[in-house]
């Protein structure tokens, strides 16, 4: 679910994905720049994802540090 809510001037975007891999995030990022609209995946909150979070980044988890697909960095 994505929304954008509206105070006077400013504007707050919220993106909540439930338990999605990084495989989905990853599409909805190509489906999006692939229609040239972009600006919607400028979030200014994100709902971590519960159950499926280590598999949110990339195929790895990481030790430390997980390495995200280029599609879901940052």
């Amino acid at each position: 679910m994505q929304a954008t809510f509206v105070e006077g001037q400013r504007e707050s975007r919220l993106f909540m994905a439930a338990d999605i891999n990084h495989e989905t995030l990853a599409e909805i990022v190509q489906v999006t720049r692939k229609h040239d609209n972009e600006d919607r995946l400028r979030w200014d909150i994100m709902k971590l994802m519960n159950h499926c979070s280590n598999l949110l980044l990339g195929p790895e988890r990481g030790v430390n540090e997980t390495k995200p697909v280029p599609e879901v960095k940052c």
